[in-house]
């Protein structure tokens, strides 16, 4: 049997099993589905939404044209990127993922990079945005502000850690020869003018139908991670109550013991391998001390968990960049997050001996889901959870295959 057929197998057994578990517990996928709802509603929809819109403007505008030549003698040396890249490197770290992949998928499709950077580029900076770790985790889930300086510093310190590590990732021949530099910084500024006005002209959209476009693709971005949410919101909820998640947690506790994290955090770390909100959420709530469940979330966050893979997985399917060095580097960010964490923490509450005062939260977090109201037999309960861990197993390679062939479906079509 051919490795397609195979997979192809996964993806309907996966489908199958979903619409199973869906139709046995429809009052857990309602309160599971909604719960996923008003956090995208909340957090991610209002947080996310306005820096898509201006980063699909800034692109039409030729800003990252701009940026690129002003930053392109820090981007090589540090990251062996071109410098339109730095770019989607702070839109993405200002705005959280999956922003990074979106653009690099534009700069890849407008010739801007190459495959090797994009996936540079994308393993390394996609990031959970400021306004999240602030708002939704320190305040929300923690009750204490000043937990966002000690989060923000690993998260996004471990994150310029990487990219520096996987400028040694790739071929140098699959990278453009950069041009002279400019020998004079009034040399330096007006070379970045010169190419903003030339990707301006290049573009040649008017303002109000860059502004709908941007309007009209970020919406899509935005809906297509709320689904994602939503999604693995509902999946969770159902292996809770067919007990496939005893051995999530079990898994998770490994993983945690090889972080120095202990047992009572790998439920949070469970949830975290499917949705980074609701895994945040339940580290912040773990009975252990403070900083043991600040480097759990700073683990999580790094992972980003299966629902933004999916978002990603889908979004660079699109094109020729891979997944897997995206997918490494989830795993090396998370051990590198969970490790220097400890000196962070120190650092901090040498700085501020108050770290772990309280404040009041901002955002309410929607309540547990009810336990479902008929228990499961044994063989029910294996039934159902051999289905959701056979659709948790396939279904980021289900979203980017069935991507990659309805994108080479569309490039394979002749031009009118």
């Amino acid at each position: 049997m051919h490795a397609r057929s195979i997979r192809n197998a996964a993806v309907v057994a996966a489908v199958t099993g979903a619409i199973a578990a869906f139709l046995a517990h429809p009052g857990v996928v309602f309160h599971a589905a909604r719960r996923g709802a008003e956090i995208w509603g909340t957090v991610v929809f209002p947080a996310t939404l306005p820096f898509l819109i201006l980063a699909e403007l800034s692109l039409g505008l030729g800003i990252p044209h701009f940026f690129g030549v002003m930053l392109q003698p820090i981007m090589r040396p540090l990251f062996r990127l071109p410098g339109p890249a730095s770019f989607a490197l702070t839109v993405g770290l200002a705005s959280g993922y999956p922003m990074t992949a979106r653009l690099a998928v534009r700069m890849r499709e407008a010739g801007a990079l190459t495959r090797t950077e994009g996936e540079r580029l994308v393993a390394f900076a996609t990031t959970a945005d400021p306004v999240f770790l602030t708002a939704a985790v320190a305040v929300g889930f923690f009750h204490a502000p000043a937990y966002a300086a000690v989060l923000a510093s690993v998260h996004y310190g471990t994150a310029i850690a990487l990219g520096i590590l996987f400028r040694f990732y790739g071929d140098r021949r699959d990278e453009r020869v950069p041009s002279a530099a400019p020998r004079t910084p009034g040399e330096l500024i007006a070379r970045a003018f010169q190419a903003m006005d030339d990707a301006r002209r290049a573009d040649g959209r008017p303002f109000g139908r860059l502004l709908s476009d941007g309007v009209e693709g970020a919406l899509a971005t935005t809906f297509l991670i709320g689904g994602l949410l939503i999604f693995f919101s509902v999946l969770m909820a159902l292996l809770e109550t067919a007990g496939g998640m005893a051995a999530l947690v079990g898994v998770a506790a490994f993983a945690g013991s090889l972080l120095g994290l202990p047992e009572a955090v790998a439920p949070a770390l469970a949830r975290g391998l499917f949705e980074v909100t609701l895994g945040a959420e339940a580290a912040a709530a773990a009975a252990v001390p403070p900083e043991v469940r600040l480097q759990a979330v700073s683990a999580i966050l790094a992972w980003a968990g299966g629902s933004v893979q999916a978002q990603v997985g889908a979004l660079i399917a699109r094109s020729d960049l891979r997944f897997r060095p995206f997918f490494l580097a989830r795993i090396l960010h998370a051990v590198l997050a969970a490790a220097v964490f400890r000196l962070a923490w120190r650092f901090w509450a040498h700085l501020n001996p108050d770290l772990a005062a309280p404040a009041p939260a901002i955002f309410a977090v929607a309540p547990p889901l009810p336990p479902p109201a008929v228990a499961l037999a044994a063989g029910e309960r294996l039934a159902v959870a051999g289905a959701l861990l056979i659709l948790a197993s396939g279904l980021v390679l289900a979203v980017t295959a069935l991507t990659a062939a309805a994108g080479r479906w569309r490039r394979s079509r002749p031009e009118a």
